[in-house]
């Protein structure tokens, strides 16, 4: 819930953001939100390369192949 509110108020750069959602997918890898997260933050501040495995992965945990 916490990566949760940095990301929805726009800080997109916080550290503590990142470390809360590095946090979540640690003790549950499949945790698809977090890592749909994890893709946004950075693509949204056009570093593409470090989102895309994030987005990929979010992607097929959510069952939508049509986006990959």
């Amino acid at each position: 819930m916490l990566a949760r509110s940095y990301y929805h108020s726009a800080q997109l750069q916080s550290a503590e953001m990142e470390l809360e959602l590095r946090k979540v997918v640690e003790l549950d890898p499949v945790e698809q939100y977090a890592r749909l997260m994890l893709g946004r933050a950075p693509e949204q501040q056009s570093r593409q390369a470090e989102a895309a495995p994030h987005l990929r992965m979010a992607v097929a945990l959510s069952g939508d192949f049509s986006e990959i």
